[in-house]
């Protein structure tokens, strides 16, 4: 309340600040807590993109050491052509994706 002079009380400007105050730090808080799911989300997908770097090193690795084998016929060379390519081709974009960042 305002005295006869149309002065606040320290008590009213207490108050009030304490909610402010209150009112700033829920704030905080819920944006800490929106800036911690986008933090769990992206390392979610840094996860699953080495989880699919891993699978293409291991897919082409495949590829170089069945390629030479003697016991590998004309079916399975496509089969592991056709597994290489789309294998670089992930490769390929995932590098693309981390060129663009």
């Amino acid at each position: 309340m305002k005295d006869a002079n149309n002065n606040v009380s320290y008590q009213e400007l207490q108050d009030k600040h304490v909610r402010i105050t209150a009112k700033l730090l829920n704030e905080i808080n819920e944006k800490n807590d929106e800036i911690a799911k986008i933090r769990d989300q992206n390392i979610s997908l840094f996860d699953i993109i080495a989880k699919i770097k891993e699978d293409v090193s291991l897919e082409t690795k495949a590829y170089r050491d069945q390629y030479h084998e003697e016991d590998v016929d004309s079916r399975e060379l496509g089969i592991l052509d056709g597994r290489y390519e789309m294998a670089m081709q992930i490769e390929n974009l995932i590098k693309n994706w981390g060129d663009k960042q």
